[in-house]
């Protein structure tokens, strides 16, 4: 497949905050290969693609030709098959989340098929508690790592600590809502 080929299709957006939103694709036309909890790829637009409102202007322009790309960790498991799901966090001044934050269902998108990163639970012992601790968008590769964890069970057990600004924008709201009642309990400190 090229690698500047729009190969993958918008299913989902998300908008969590104005400046967070969860991303869902699936690969159009191919299988996204086999991943493992942790790991990354790199998402990608040309500069011709629209950016969203809240963008600031872009001191020198992009080249509408050129594949704008950035590594984003899976926040999905792998045991879903159905689509693949990013946190993007919208930075105003940059070059491709303005672009991402433009998305729409059905927009197609470049799905990298390199996946890569050793940010996994490979080489820890099964029965090793866990401390995971997130900012932001940092969270994804955990909500990846516990969807699978919570789906397959293991005896390891896990404390999440995610500090977020603006607590508001996340109560109710966070991807753990996913989980079944009584898995997680969430605490807020404000």
């Amino acid at each position: 497949m090229p690698a500047a080929e729009l190969n993958a299709v918008v299913t989902l957006v998300n908008r969590i905050s104005p400046w967070l939103m969860l991303l869902q694709m699936v690969p159009d036309g191919w299988t996204f290969p086999t991943f493992t909890p942790g790991q990354y790829v790199t998402l990608g637009l040309f500069g011709s693609a629209s950016r969203c409102d809240l963008a600031e202007p872009e001191p020198v322009p992009v080249d509408p030709h050129k594949l704008i790309r950035r590594a984003y960790c899976i926040a999905s498991s792998p045991a879903n098959h159905e689509f693949l799901e990013f946190f993007i966090h919208l930075v105003p001044h940059g070059p491709l989340s303005p672009r991402l934050f433009a998305l729409q269902i059905g927009d197609r998108i470049c799905l990298s098929d390199h996946i890569t990163g050793a940010f996994t639970f490979d080489h820890v012992p099964e029965d090793a508690n866990v401390a995971l601790i997130a900012t932001g968008t940092g969270l994804a590769p955990y909500v990846s790592m516990l969807s699978t964890h919570l789906r397959f069970g293991t005896q390891r057990r896990v404390v999440v600590l995610h500090c977020v600004s603006g607590l508001a924008a996340f109560l109710d709201r966070t991807p753990f809502t996913l989980f079944h009642e009584g898995a997680m309990a969430p605490f807020y400190a404000g």
